[in-house]
């Protein structure tokens, strides 16, 4: 028997601030990851990791 579980929609957000910030944080990184955590379909926090290169 296959069960279906069907999602409620969820009303339209405004993800226009998020959006900048994550575009902040890709402008000054170079090398390293940025994070996007997503909690009821709204982003609740960005992590950036940078690692920054030694010339030897």
């Amino acid at each position: 028997m296959n069960r279906h579980t069907t999602l409620s929609p969820r009303p339209a957000t405004d993800h226009s601030s998020a959006v900048e910030q994550i575009a902040q944080a890709l402008d000054g990184l170079r090398f390293g990851a940025i994070s996007i955590v997503v909690h009821d379909g709204r982003v609740t926090q960005i992590d950036v990791t940078e690692k920054r290169r030694l010339t030897v």
